[in-house]
């Protein structure tokens, strides 16, 4: 690695510490001098530079107007020097705007013009998809002018292999300001990867990159990706990492230790990189950490006590590691499957990460993650309002400097001062301050929550006259839906349409759900599609016009609308259980399977999930993956009966059915034996279930005296269960299958009678089949509408003359 490429390297990593002697990199002085202030946190010194001022022409009596020159100067770069300072400039530029909206200290800002545009034009130019960028961040002129320099020309810097790397990192500053993802920002970053060429960088460096990119990918839903990515980063930096348990005790009287989920961590022998690599690249300058909020409460314990201390007992952790961890917390949070405990899931990786406080970022992040996750407990509630003053308050503080706080800010996902902010007044709604939590938003400017809490607030007419005020000063499509959704009035989204140029997609999503709520499914269709061709990155309008396509049966549009969905999110299982729905209507079950077998590894405790994969399996002719599916049920529901299912079942082993893979289904009938045994023993009340386990034996006539016993036995509970239930006896139907099952009944009788070497036990046999004909027959006999049906008549002459059969049997015994 050449001097000029570690001076890149160590930009990269913020090191405060240049390895490389700068001087005797073959760079002008003033890029030397950039440099120097750019690892020193000293981001304004290069921002406001003459350099960079003289080519804007901010020197100037020029009235704002547009970036010409800036581009002009861009696109005539040549020099490995200017290239290097137009480089420089642009990173103090992003740097800083970061400094300003999530690290502090926030310091001198707008001190002068950054750029030759108004307020205006700035947002103006960071929209994305019609989409703007929050209003109220400090500096968005910096963000600019990164964007303009690393992402639209970053072309023109062809000597610097780092570009494309602080491109990534400039668009996922971008996507944080937008309420909504852009598809725009997803394609160049997507891009990115598609021409990975930081393959041959060190290792230490390459796994920097893995994480920063799986936290880009699982920004957009993009799962797979980010796992490969992280599960490279785990192998670069020798670190093994999985979900354990181990007893434990959470509250201070507890004296049973039960078992807890804990994160079981372990190094390497011979990583990629070594721990000096890694302590060579990332030299953190030391720093105060934020503080630790403990929770207030004389019952609940800050952490896990475990039984045996060693069972969570961490390897001593570099910084860069525990961005790892906090990442796969991330990517535990976004992908585990939805059984209600991915939150105890993701805790343990944020006690790992804060149990060894060394890098301040990678402190704040994990605070403000286990801040959001124990806004959900009663008892840690407190803990979590407190930790989030904490966090805003220490953005301010002076200590540590901007230098102590930058390096691995992309490789965690701190979240802007602004959104701490909001989560905090989201907290103190959740305590009932809902007045407090409304003055928060309202400073920040976040009308959706302002329009929740006015509604709570019995406030809806102040919400109201807020938003117009605001529309009398500037129109913009969003305001307008605000004033919609307040009034509940579609002419004002319409307005929002009209004023965007056909490019609001909130405009046409609100729209839509106004008319899906009032059951008007059809129109709901029309705005969601004009909505998702704005911006294809909604998953829940995807999902909503699936669900509108599936009421109007028009199935073609709800499998693109669901396969939309598990694009844009592989593991949600709704979305994966709906479009096997809309298969099964279009009669494409083979594809319905598929798509089932995701929804069930998506959430494989869902009965619903795993009784739409018995029927599309057994319909499919996958008579073992049904009996699978049918074991599954009777785990989860105890008790499950399916007699459609059963009797397919039963019809497969007699051969009238083939599996899909073409062989014969008798291989299976153990199987299946079993399977009836447990549907049975669960349900032993069902009289149809006793009678399909015995046609499944042979139904007690196939001369095997062991089976024909045990079909024997489930043909007489199938009866007297059916004798002893109410009604069968007051239609015509009921009777003619009561006489029916006798007459199967009582021919098992004779089978098994005369198999049997006892004559005893012959006589019993028989004496039960002749008390059973006679008793039912004398009972039939008896009903009003039996003369009037002559299939009833005929059905009692042959119980007649079976029961005159057994009669000469016994009598012959």
């Amino acid at each position: 690695m050449d001097d000029t490429t570690r001076l890149e390297a160590d930009i990269l990593v913020g090191n405060a510490a240049i390895s490389a002697d700068v001087d005797a990199v073959s760079l002008d002085d003033q890029s030397k001098h950039f440099a120097r202030c750019f690892v020193a946190g000293k981001y304004d010194d290069v921002v406001d530079s003459t350099f960079i001022r003289t080519i804007l022409k901010l020197d100037t009596d020029t009235p704002p107007g547009d970036l010409d020159s800036l581009s002009q100067y861009l696109l005539q770069l040549s020099g490995r020097d200017d290239q290097f300072k137009m480089f420089l400039v642009a990173v103090s530029s992003l740097q800083l705007f970061v400094q300003l909206n999530w690290l502090g200290p926030e310091g001198r800002q707008d001190a002068r013009r950054a750029l030759p545009l108004s307020h205006d034009q700035v947002i103006d130019r960071l929209k994305s998809n019609d989409e703007t960028v929050y209003d109220l961040a400090r500096g968005l002129e910096y963000l600019l002018l990164a964007k303009v320099i690393l992402v639209d020309h970053a072309g023109c810097l062809t000597s610097l292999k780092s570009v494309p790397w602080w491109s990534v990192r400039c668009c996922r500053v971008h996507q944080t300001l937008l309420s909504e993802l852009s598809p725009e920002i997803y394609e160049r970053c997507k891009a990115f990867e598609e021409d990975d060429k930081l393959s041959d960088v060190s290792p230490a460096l390459r796994a920097l990159f893995c994480v920063e990119y799986s936290l880009v990918m699982l920004q957009y839903n993009e799962s797979n990706l980010a796992k490969k990515y992280s599960n490279e980063a785990k192998l670069k930096l020798g670190l093994e990492v999985e979900i354990a348990g181990a007893l434990g005790t959470r509250t201070r009287f507890q004296e049973q230790a039960i078992a807890q989920v804990t994160l079981s961590v372990s190094l390497a022998p011979h990583p990629a990189c070594d721990r000096s690599h890694i302590d060579d690249l990332f030299d953190l300058p030391s720093g105060l950490t934020p503080q630790d909020s403990t929770i207030q409460d004389d019952t609940v314990l800050n952490t896990v006590k475990f039984a045996n201390p060693d069972d969570n007992r961490l390897p001593d952790l570099r910084p860069m590691q525990q961005a790892l961890i906090l990442a796969l917390c991330y990517d535990a949070l976004k992908t585990n499957p939805r059984y209600g405990l991915s939150d105890e899931v993701a805790l343990p990786y944020v006690y790992a990460t804060l149990s060894q406080p060394t890098a301040w970022v990678v402190q704040v992040a994990a605070l403000s993650v286990r801040s959001r996750l124990e806004t959900e407990s009663r008892r840690k509630v407190e803990r979590s309002l407190a930790q989030f003053e904490t966090l805003i308050d220490v953005i301010a503080r002076p200590d540590p400097p901007a230098a102590a706080r930058a390096p691995l800010f992309y490789a965690v996902r701190c979240q802007p001062k602004w959104v701490l902010q909001k989560e905090m007044a989201s907290v103190l709604m959740k305590l009932g301050c809902v007045a407090s939590a409304l003055d928060i938003f309202e400073q920040l400017q976040l009308w959706e929550d302002v329009i929740r809490c006015s509604t709570v607030l019995g406030r809806k007419a102040k919400a109201e006259k807020l938003i117009r005020e605001l529309l009398d000063v500037r129109e913009t499509p969003s305001l307008w839906c605000h004033l919609g959704d307040i009034l509940n009035d579609t002419q004002f989204y319409e307005r929002a349409w009209r004023l965007s140029e056909c490019r609001s997609a909130r405009a046409q999503r609100s729209l839509g759900y106004h008319h899906m709520k009032r059951g008007d499914q059809s129109t709901a269709i029309e705005h969601f599609q004009k909505s998702v061709e704005v911006n294809p990155l909604q998953y829940s309008v995807w999902f909503s016009l699936g669900c509108s396509a599936i009421q109007q049966q028009r199935y073609e549009i709800a499998v693109k609308s669901f396969q939309w969905c598990v694009k844009l999110d592989h593991d949600h299982f709704d979305a994966w259980n709906n479009l096997s729905m809309a298969f099964v209507r279009l009669k494409q079950k083979e594809k319905a399977h598929r798509a089932l077998k995701e929804a069930l590894r998506c959430d494989y405790e869902n009965w619903r999930i795993w009784e739409n994969y018995l029927l599309v399996s057994t319909d499919t002719g996958r008579i073992e993956e049904a009996m699978l599916a049918y074991h599954r049920l009777l785990d989860l529901k105890k008790t499950y009966v399916d007699l459609d299912v059963l009797r397919v079942f039963v019809k497969a082993m007699s051969g009238e059915y083939k599996s899909a893979s073409g062989k014969p289904m008798t291989s299976c009938r153990q199987k299946l034996l079993e399977l009836f045994g447990r549907t049975t023993s669960s349900s032993p009340g069902d009289s149809e279930a006793w009678l399909l386990y015995a046609d499944l034996r042979g139904s007690g006539v196939t001369g095997d005296r062991v089976e024909d016993e045990k079909a024997l036995a489930c043909l007489q509970k199938s009866y007297r269960i059916a004798l002893q239930a109410e009604g069968w006896d007051r239609h015509p139907d009921g009777v003619s299958t009561m006489m029916t099952q006798l007459l199967g009944l009582s021919a098992a009788y004779v089978t098994v009678a005369r198999a049997s070497e006892s004559e005893t036990d012959r006589t019993r046999l028989l004496s039960s089949a002749k008390l059973a004909l006679r008793s039912l027959h004398t009972k039939v006999n008896k009903l009003d509408f039996v003369n009037d049906c002559p299939e009833l008549l005929e059905h009692l002459d042959r119980v007649q003359l079976q029961l005159e059969s057994v009669t000469a049997l016994l009598q012959s015994n």
